[in-house]
C-alpha cells in the first residue's frame, strides 16, 4: 500500500494548479525563399523578412520586441527538407516578435498578409507572475498532498506528526504550459488563461494513534 509499517510514513503525491490570463504572446515568424543560386535564396529571404518587419512597424500593434532570431540555409541534399528539388537551396530569415495578448490576432494577421509563416506562438506572463503563480501552484500541491496523507492516516489508525521529506520532479520544459504553447498559424489568440501546474511528492512521518481496529473515533 501507500504506507509501510516498519517505517511508518505515508507517501502522497499532489498536483497542485493555478490559473491567469496571459499578459503577452510570442511568435516565430519565418521568412522563406527558395532559389538555384544561395545568394539569390538569402537576399530574397532577407527581402520579405524587411517587408515583414516594415508590415509590423506600420500597425499600431504595441510591439515590445521584434528581432531576427537567426538566418539558415538548406540545400536539395538536405532530406529533410522535401519541397525543395535538385540544385535548389532555401533561405529562411527567422524572426521573433512580441505583443500584447489581445493583440496578437492583429498581428498574426499583418504577417499573414506579407507571407511570412508563425510556426510557433506562445503565450507568456512576466518572470516576477510566473515565479510567483509557481510558488502558488506549489503550496496548493502541497495542501492537496496533505489532505490525501491524512485520509490515508485515518483509515489506517495513523497520525500524521511531520513532513519527512518532499521531492519536487525536475522541471521539464516541456512540461510547462506556458512554454510550449505551440500552434498551427492562425490558431484562436484568446485563450481566456494559461494554467501553471506544479506536482509535488510528500512523505510524511506519522505514529499509531492507538486506535487498532482502524474505527473513526473522532
Amino acid at each position: 500500500g501507500p504506507y509501510d509499517m516498519a517505517e511508518s510514513t505515508i507517501t502522497t503525491e499532489a498536483t497542485g494548479s493555478v490559473e491567469t490570463a496571459p499578459e503577452s504572446v510570442q511568435l516565430t515568424v519565418e521568412a522563406t525563399s527558395i532559389a538555384e543560386e544561395t545568394n539569390t535564396a538569402r537576399q530574397n529571404a532577407f527581402d520579405k523578412a524587411t517587408r515583414i518587419r516594415e508590415h509590423i512597424s506600420e500597425t499600431d500593434v504595441d510591439i515590445h520586441h521584434l528581432e531576427t532570431e537567426k538566418s539558415i540555409l538548406t540545400d536539395s541534399s538536405d532530406t529533410f527538407d522535401s519541397n525543395l528539388n535538385d540544385g535548389e537551396y532555401q533561405a529562411t530569415e527567422r524572426l521573433s516578435v512580441e505583443c500584447s495578448a489581445e493583440d496578437a490576432s492583429k498581428l498574426v494577421a499583418v504577417i499573414s498578409e506579407v507571407d511570412g509563416t508563425i510556426p510557433t506562438a506562445k503565450f507568456a506572463v512576466s518572470d516576477n507572475k510566473r515565479r510567483t503563480l509557481k510558488s502558488q501552484a506549489v503550496s496548493n500541491a502541497m495542501s492537496e498532498a496533505r489532505a490525501i496523507a491524512e485520509a490515508i492516516a485515518d483509515s489506517e489508525g495513523f497520525e500524521i506528526v511531520g513532513v519527512s521529506h518532499v521531492r519536487r520532479p525536475p522541471a521539464d520544459d516541456d512540461e510547462d504550459p506556458i512554454e510550449s504553447l505551440k500552434h498551427a498559424p492562425g490558431f484562436n489568440f484568446h485563450p481566456d488563461t494559461i494554467t501553471i501546474a506544479e506536482r509535488v511528492t510528500v512523505t510524511y512521518d506519522v505514529k499509531s494513534n492507538g486506535s487498532v481496529d482502524g474505527t473513526d473515533h473522532s
